[in-house]
């Protein structure tokens, strides 16, 4: 069974998730920056005696990847991230001084995504969903017999991701969503990197960027 534990993180109120599987976790797009922010998180994980397997990155954005090294370190955990956002990635510290944040370099991800092959991690089956739009390689995770799915920096509640970064662009973004987030079920309860949760359904009749 499926739990899913939402923290708010970091200066942008980056989305960081726990999802889990009786007592064996990934955290998805860890954002802890701060102590307190860290000190949050380990709450968590002990006091629900999660044995956090992997970090999964929707895409190379700073606030999204905070936390990787010191999760990486502290749980031995192996970081899975998708290829076309490796540039991305690498370019962390340049990312950091355009938005004047010190920044403690993650290292080098475990496991590229290269295709939209599922992954098992916890006896989850994860479809990666190649959504590219707000960064070059994002990946949505559809978590299909959960019925969920998380959606970055690609479909908000009532709006979608930005476009004016680096290989941002936004017809490739409308694409994204309208030929793999829109063709889920109505009912799949999407949970995006900023923001409260939505669903498929709700975004295709309501978000003004389709209406």
């Amino acid at each position: 069974m499926i739990n899913i534990k939402m923290f708010s993180f970091n200066p942008f109120c980056e989305n960081t998730f726990i999802v889990s599987n009786k007592n064996d976790g990934i955290i998805i797009d860890p954002g802890c920056l701060y102590d307190d922010e860290f000190v949050e998180l380990d709450t968590y994980l002990a006091q629900n005696k999660i044995d956090v397997k992997a970090i999964l990155i929707t895409h190379g954005h700073l606030d999204h990847v905070f936390g990787c090294k010191y999760i990486a370190n502290k749980y031995n955990t192996k970081i899975y991230l998708p290829e076309l956002d490796k540039p991305l990635y690498d370019d962390l510290e340049q990312q950091s001084i355009q938005f004047n944040i010190e920044l403690d370099m993650p290292p080098a991800p475990d496991y590229l995504i290269k295709n939209e092959d599922t992954l098992t991690l916890c006896d989850f089956k994860i479809k990666p969903l190649f959504t590219p739009g707000h960064s070059a390689g994002e990946m949505c995770y559809f978590f299909e017999q959960d019925n969920v799915c998380f959606t970055g920096d690609v479909l908000f509640s009532g709006s979608i991701g930005r476009t004016d970064l680096w290989q941002g662009n936004y017809n490739t973004i409308i694409n994204s969503i309208k030929n793999k987030l829109f063709t889920l079920k109505d009912d799949v309860v999407i949970y995006p990197g900023h923001g409260e949760e939505s669903t498929i359904g709700n975004e295709r009749q309501n978000n003004p960027f389709f209406t």
